[in-house]
């Protein structure tokens, strides 16, 4: 009987950390939101900025606790003057994501799904060849392969409710309403496209595979 109550309170008490540590985590996020700022920043090679981070879960593609950002923001690249589409390559009104624990221990972020909704992507190309979304470091980004603890290697990115733009000075400006689209499988092969959206208009349903 002893055995047993010392064996409950034991349980007791982890659960009762784990409930604080859940409870305190959005308050560490959004205290430590410019570095999650700066990390983001220098996984993609450009300013980040974060309205405000929290904690949720996610149901679907796959259930998990996430991390949210509300109001995120990636800055077009610096030689972009003009904001032909405006400043930003994309504006999401929220942004869950979730991790993988494992990597946590290496002192590493791998991120196993983002799930957005409400954005807007704005595509340009210039008329010397150049496009916004390219992201990274540029001609560095070989040189410092690994150095950074953000991998961009996602398993499973989601996109709904949103809106994709795309501006070219050789061709009007077009636009996709994006109902939603999965991708599976980026920075890894093979790659697994399944979209629901209209061009101009014209609803399309799209699956494709690569690799």
């Amino acid at each position: 009987m002893t055995t047993l109550r010392v064996l409950a309170w034991l349980l007791l008490s982890v659960f009762l950390l784990l409930v604080g540590a859940i409870g305190y985590l959005p308050f560490y996020l959004q205290t430590h939101k410019a570095d999650l700022e700066a990390a983001a920043g220098e996984a993609l090679g450009r300013p980040v900025t974060i309205d405000g981070v929290a904690l949720g879960w996610l149901l679907h593609p796959r259930p998990g606790l996430s991390i949210v950002l509300h109001g995120l923001r990636v800055s077009n690249p610096d030689w972009d003057t003009d904001h032909t589409l405006g400043p930003h390559l994309l504006e999401a009104e929220r942004v869950d994501v979730t991790w993988q624990p494992r990597a946590l221990l290496h002192r590493q972020v791998r991120i196993d799904q983002v799930v957005i909704r409400g954005a807007r992507v704005m595509l340009q190309k210039t008329a010397d060849g150049r496009d916004n979304w390219q992201l990274g470091k540029g001609k560095d980004k070989d040189k410092d392969k690994g150095s950074s603890k953000i991998s961009l290697r996602i398993p499973t990115v989601q996109l709904s409710d949103s809106q994709v733009t795309f501006a070219s000075p050789k061709a009007p400006v077009r636009r996709a309403d994006i109902t939603r689209l999965q991708l599976d499988g980026l920075g890894a092969e093979p790659l697994v496209l399944e979209a629901e959206l209209s061009i101009n208009e014209t609803p399309l349903t799209l699956n494709a595979r690569a690799g």
